[in-house]
């Protein structure tokens, strides 16, 4: 071989392995994933709130990534369907294992969270409810790794005994209840609290749901003088007891849940209902950041309602304990989630020693010609 020919080998041979040494130098080890699991009822007839979970989500995974990721590695969402069925959830639960999900953000409806959990926390997988108020999802927490972003259900009885006890008269309270496990279970929470702090009711009763008149109960709290009732109940049926008793004559306040503020209830109440409280979650929009989530989400045609700013909180706090800890490791980020203040769009998040976020979850709102509006905005 003459020395040319060579020449010119040797320098191809030169240029590749150049090339490939500056490859090696220059591109380095590839960037892995960080997997956040998402499981919402994207079917069945929770379908319109898990619409709102992977709104929330994929919104906070596209801004995290649009900031560069977790701790420099880019953020993947696997979002998947357990339609609230705890059979559905299982197999999801074993599908997220498989992924390699470092967290889970869900699941929405308490039962599947709850089978769930001990899956997530045998395999060292975070588990981050926006929407379980079950008090045994962190009573009976299945591991370090679970924590709630979302108010507890027994609060709601401690928020109205409390609103009683600080701003209404507890010389006459009445105490009713449909004998419904969600109406039950509240007036007696209410009367708990209440009886905790040696204030004792004037008459505890249920009644029968679903009747056309109310009359006969409305005489006795007439005859005792009751002048605050706090009723477990649906809107139609509190709606009617409050107009039996202001054709009566009477002003006794109402009291009650959620559903008081339903439009149901302030059109059968015709005009009875004015004044009525009712003890339901804060609205998180009243924080600014989460108010402006709520309109890019609303320009965007997405969905904008309690659950999507939850969820995009739920993972603006655990991205925020990631890049504290500086890892994904289990045991750092959920020590970091335990016991540091994490900021999200609504303020700064704590939790507590269960796991439960510490915000205030409730809140009383008052009717007042027609609408409603928080008894601490008025």
């Amino acid at each position: 071989m003459n020395v040319g020919l060579r020449f010119k080998l040797f320098g191809r041979r030169f240029l590749s392995l150049l090339a490939a040494l500056w490859t090696f130098v220059y591109v380095g080890p590839a960037v892995a994933d960080v997997h956040i699991g998402v499981v919402a009822p994207l079917s069945g007839q929770f379908s319109v709130f898990g619409e709102e979970m992977k709104a929330g989500a994929e919104q906070a995974v596209a801004d995290l990534n649009a900031n560069g990721g977790l701790n420099g590695e880019p953020v993947t969402l696997d979002l998947a369907d357990d339609a609230c069925k705890v059979e559905d959830a299982t197999a999801v639960a074993n599908q997220m294992i498989g992924k390699g999900v470092v967290a889970v953000i869900g699941h929405f409806c308490a039962q599947p969270s709850l089978e769930v959990a001990s899956i997530y926390a045998a395999q060292d997988i975070l588990q981050i409810s926006p929407s379980v108020i079950d008090p045994q999802f962190t009573d009976e927490r299945a591991g370090p790794g679970v924590f709630r972003f979302a108010p507890r259900r027994d609060e709601q009885g401690k928020i109205a005994a409390d609103y009683i006890l600080q701003n209404l008269s507890t010389q006459a309270i009445a105490i009713l209840h449909d004998q419904g496990s969600y109406g039950k279970t509240l007036a007696d929470a209410v009367k708990s609290e209440l009886n905790a702090e040696n204030v004792y009711e004037t008459f505890y009763s249920g009644y029968e749901p679903g009747r056309r008149d109310y009359g006969a109960l409305a005489s006795r709290l007439q005859s005792d003088g009751v002048e605050v009732a706090f009723v477990g109940g649906y809107a139609a049926d509190v709606a009617l007891i409050a107009k039996a008793l202001a054709t009566r004559g009477m002003e006794t306040l109402i009291m009650g849940g959620e559903t008081l503020l339903l439009e149901e209830y302030w059109t059968l109440s015709e005009g009875a209902g004015e004044g009525s409280l009712a003890v339901h979650y804060v609205d998180p929009k009243v924080h600014a950041a989460a108010k402006q989530l709520a309109e890019r989400l609303q320009d965007n045609g997405r969905p904008n309602g309690r659950y999507a700013l939850q969820t995009y909180a739920a993972i603006e706090a655990l991205a925020a304990a990631v890049t504290d800890a500086g890892t994904t490791d289990f045991a750092e980020v959920a020590n970091t989630l335990a016991s540091q203040g994490l900021s999200t769009i609504f303020g700064e998040v704590r939790f507590d020693d269960k796991g439960d976020m510490t915000l205030p979850g409730y809140t009383v709102y008052r009717w007042s010609e027609g609408a409603y509006l928080a008894t601490d905005a008025m």
